[in-house]
This record gives structure tokens, C-alpha cells and sequence, in this order.
């Protein structure tokens, strides 16, 4: 997961890929992410149509383009409910100058990652 956080880190923004209820995928620039005890974390707000799609089919796409390196990464988003992740996650939006809230975030454990980045060069699976 290092590569991956890494190249995350140098884009500054990834696209997530989201399925809605029709099956149809939806993908949108995302910027939130931190690792929390060696584990990636996103995250959304409440309203927000993703979290309605990420609460009802976990299946996502991270995909993240710098110069010409890309990144591609299926994995599974599963909501997570601990105030103390989510205090984490608000303050690390504090600390990059966003009002954050605790109560008003929602999480979510990215897992069972699979993937590929492509450095310009050559390829490197990853997987966590």
C-alpha cells in the first residue's frame, strides 16, 4: 500500500469510480484519503449521493494520473463507524485548512486492493 499512498500523495487529487443502483458507474475527483494504522481511508459527507453508492455497493475504482504515471486500483469501501477514525480523518482535514467535523464525516476501509501503477517506465502490481 506504500506505492500506492505515494503516488496518491504526488497527484494530489484520484478519480473514485462508484456503481449507482442501476449498476451504472459514476466516477469523481476525490482529494480525501489518509492512512490510519497502516490502513487507507476515505472519506465523503452524509448527503452526498457517493455515500448513498458506496453504502449500497462497495465495489470501487482509485485511479490517479501525474505527467505520464497513471495508477489503477479495484478494491472493496466498507463504512466505518469509529469516532476516533473519524476524529483522525477531521483533523487531517484541519490541519489542510478544511472545516471538518467528526459527527459529519463518513469513512470508509479500503480493502481487498488489487491493482496496477505504471511509473513511465514499466509497470508494478499492487495489492493490500
Amino acid at each position: 500500500m506504500d506505492i500506492a499512498m505515494n503516488f496518491l500523495n504526488e497527484a494530489g487529487f484520484y478519480w473514485l469510480v462508484t456503481v449507482d443502483s442501476d449498476g451504472k458507474p459514476h466516477m469523481r475527483p476525490f482529494g480525501s484519503r489518509a492512512v490510519l494504522d497502516g490502513k487507507l481511508y476515505i472519506q465523503t459527507n452524509f448527503p452526498k449521493e457517493v455515500y448513498k453508492q458506496l453504502v449500497e455497493n462497495g465495489n470501487v475504482m482509485l485511479g490517479a494520473i501525474k505527467e505520464r504515471k497513471w495508477m489503477r486500483i479495484s478494491a472493496t469501501a466498507t463504512e466505518q463507524t469509529d469516532m476516533a477514525v473519524k476524529e483522525q480523518l477531521a483533523e487531517n482535514m484541519r490541519r489542510n485548512g478544511r472545516e471538518a467535523k467528526a459527527e459529519d464525516i463518513a469513512a470508509f476501509l479500503i480493502t481487498e486492493a488489487s491493482g496496477t501503477i505504471f511509473d513511465g517506465e514499466e509497470q508494478t502490481s499492487v495489492s493490500w
